[in-house]
């Protein structure tokens, strides 16, 4: 019975997990754009902009390409960890050469 109760837990964790991981892609696709449309209208921007609207808006598809390989679900999530984590140090570092 434990071990029934421990599986059906964590499929209710797994299925929780990636529905959030969804709906999260989804907003941050959405902030990303927001962010994008508030930028300056200069020339300089548009390139930067559009390879960051094009890279947050894949995140969803890449999503969905993991889903349906072989890769499992904590490297993925590491991954994002990761790259998170990059992309938030480059955020502080524009912001400290803007001020």
């Amino acid at each position: 019975m434990i071990a029934q109760n421990s599986k059906v837990k964590s499929q209710n964790c797994s299925s929780k997990l990636k529905t959030d991981l969804r709906g999260r892609c989804y907003n941050f696709s959405i902030s990303v754009v927001k962010f994008i449309e508030k930028l300056p209208q200069k020339r300089t921007f548009w390139i930067i902009s559009d390879q960051v609207l094009r890279s947050a808006t894949s995140i969803g598809a890449n999503v969905v390409e993991v889903k349906s390989s072989s890769s499992k679900i904590e490297a993925l999530l590491k991954e994002c960890e990761e790259i998170s984590k990059m992309l938030a140090k480059s955020l502080l570092t524009l912001k400290d050469k803007r001020f």
